[in-house]
Order: structure tokens, then C-alpha cells, then sequence
């Protein structure tokens, strides 16, 4: 049976035997730089980073270890890339492209401008999730896959020619 303690700092801990108290967790939680961590309201212990999104907890679990263990498998992954709408546009129309294509034909099969699809394949292309060859002086654009990451066999780059 867990007893509650009043602190003189105001919070509410568990004194030992139940779940481990705010100052285990705040010594847990300063082993990861710019993280914060806090009790659910069913009891769990959920963890973030401050300022990153998506909003809510990137890490939970149910004890300490747990929720460390949570938030290095977050750091090892990294946060979703989050992407414009302009750039989930064009890069839909990659996957679903069955051969690589010029800027015009993803501009058009998107209804954006040119302009607006040019900048978007090379933020693609930037982030490692579109891979392009030379044709000529323009670009021909494909969905990169885990099969061929960029730099490796069909992406060929001129060191950052404007499309």
C-alpha cells in the first residue's frame, strides 16, 4: 500500500514502496538534454522534448526505465520529418509514378505551379526522400527507396544545380 506525502514544495510524491517519486524521475529524465517528463493520468509516466513537434508525449512508459528506454529509441530515430503540403503533393505523385519524371510532368499531375513543384522535389530530394538524374539539362525525379538511398547507383547530382 502506497502513502502520500505532501513535500514542502507543494507536489505530491509517493513514498517508497509505490511508484518512485518526482525526484527520481527528474534524475532520470536529466540524462537526456532539453527533455521533461510527467505523470499521466492513468498512471504512467509520459516524456517529451521541449518545443519539437508534433505536440503531445514522444516517449511513455510504464516505470523509469521504461520511459528512458522509450526516449532513446526516439532519439535513435528521430523525430517524422514533417512535410509542406505542396511537398506531400508531389511526393504522393512520385510514389505512384511508375517512371521517373520531369518537374513539369509532377507540376502537372498536381495541379501546382511549376515553380512551386520545383521547390518542393528539391526539398525532396534534399531530405533524402526524392532521388534525381540528369536528362539532358533538366532533372528526372523518382521516389527514393530503402533499396537506394541517395548518393548510391541512380541519383546523379551536379553539386546543386537549380532545377
Amino acid at each position: 500500500m502506497t502513502t502520500r506525502a505532501q513535500p514542502a514544495c507543494g507536489r505530491i510524491q509517493d513514498t517508497p514502496g509505490g511508484r518512485p517519486d518526482d525526484s527520481e524521475l527528474a534524475a532520470a529524465i536529466a540524462a537526456f538534454t532539453g527533455w521533461r517528463a510527467w505523470r499521466t493520468r492513468d498512471g504512467g509516466l509520459a516524456a517529451r522534448k521541449g518545443g519539437s513537434p508534433p505536440p503531445g508525449a514522444h516517449a511513455r512508459g510504464s516505470s523509469v526505465t521504461e520511459l528512458t528506454h522509450a526516449i532513446e529509441a526516439a532519439i535513435k530515430v528521430g523525430p517524422a520529418p514533417s512535410l509542406r503540403p505542396a511537398e506531400q503533393a508531389v511526393l504522393d505523385v512520385l510514389i505512384a509514378a511508375p517512371a521517373p519524371r520531369r518537374v513539369r510532368a509532377v507540376s502537372d499531375a498536381t495541379g501546382l505551379h511549376s515553380n512551386t513543384t520545383a521547390k518542393a522535389l528539391a526539398a525532396l530530394h534534399e531530405r533524402g526522400l526524392a532521388a534525381r538524374r540528369r536528362d539532358g539539362h533538366a532533372w528526372l525525379y523518382t521516389c527514393a527507396t530503402a533499396a537506394s538511398p541517395p548518393g548510391e547507383g541512380q541519383t546523379l547530382d551536379d553539386g546543386g544545380a537549380r532545377t
